[in-house]
């Protein structure tokens, strides 16, 4: 009786161990889970990241091409302001032109005019 008390004992403990072997390949089998989504996350943050800076790249250049873009705007502002301040003053030049020409077939006219009086009273003073 003592012998089956004792065997009783040790395939309990046979059992028992046997249980904590089977928990321990369960909670092994989980570790390596969480192990595996771990190394997933760490890859997709790793993804993320260089994405980002790809995307803070992008943005810099854009920001560069757009400055860029704004400066040479400027500048033609700047060349269409000089260029039409520039028609302008040849558009003064040639209206004090066409006054001045007006002027000089007026004085043209009027020195015809004297000429031909000049000639009627040099055709009187016949010798």
């Amino acid at each position: 009786m003592f012998a089956v008390c004792i065997r009783n004992r040790v395939e309990g403990i046979q059992s028992s161990t046997q249980e904590a072997v089977n928990s321990i390949g369960e909670v092994s089998g989980v570790i390596s889970e969480v192990s595996n989504v771990s190394q997933a996350i760490a890859s997709a943050v790793e993804e993320q990241s260089i994405t980002t800076k790809e995307i803070a790249r992008n943005v810099t250049q854009t920001s560069d091409a757009a400055s860029t873009v704004s400066s040479g705007v400027t500048e033609s502002a700047s060349a269409s302001g000089e260029i039409t301040k520039s028609i302008a003053e040849v558009d003064q030049a040639a209206k004090k032109t066409s006054a001045a020409a007006t002027q000089t077939q007026q004085a043209g006219v009027a020195l015809a005019d004297l000429a031909t009086e000049l000639q009627g009273l040099v055709g009187q003073f016949q010798v």
